[in-house]
């Protein structure tokens, strides 16, 4: 079980196109991400970028590993959660291991209550070695191409 953890204002959003003067050139993409999973080392944080406090978000990670060509599903049933994330700040949602865990698919699934947004349920694209830096969701309310799979209740 990882460690609670609230940041404030620690993670600011750069769009892709400004990130590497040396990289080719790329389309410029103006969009801000709403919500968004931000890395610092092995750690996951969802950030929310947005001007409202949200009611509450619930953390699950799943996935599965192959050990000598069985399968070996993981899962932590008994999700984290946090109450009263405030704007700009980012909650401590997993943490990997840049080495033990390179062997392990995983996957992480987020609920997040918004008063704005209503209930909306997502899960990321199962990722070898966890989960990279993702968009969640847009301020075009588009879904982050990351995101699987993505469900509102308002």
């Amino acid at each position: 079980m990882i460690e609670q953890k609230r940041i404030q204002k620690k993670f600011q959003w750069v769009p892709v196109h400004l990130r590497n003067q040396w990289a080719p050139q790329r389309i410029a993409d103006n969009r801000i991400p709403l919500y968004w999973i931000a890395c610092d080392g092995g750690e996951r944080y969802f950030v929310n970028n947005t001007t409202e406090i949200l009611e509450k978000v619930l953390v699950n990670t799943s996935g599965f590993k192959l050990c000598d060509d069985e399968i070996v599903a993981i899962a932590t049933y008994k999700g984290y959660f946090y109450t009263h994330i405030l704007p700009m700040e980012a909650i401590k949602i997993e943490e990997y291991d840049n080495f033990t865990d390179l062997d392990y698919v995983l996957q992480i699934s987020l609920v997040i209550y918004s008063k704005k947004h209503g209930c909306i349920s997502i899960k990321t694209h199962k990722e070898k070695g966890g989960i990279g830096e993702s968009v969640i969701l847009w301020d075009s309310l588009e879904v982050g191409e990351e995101i699987a799979t993505l469900t509102t209740n308002h």
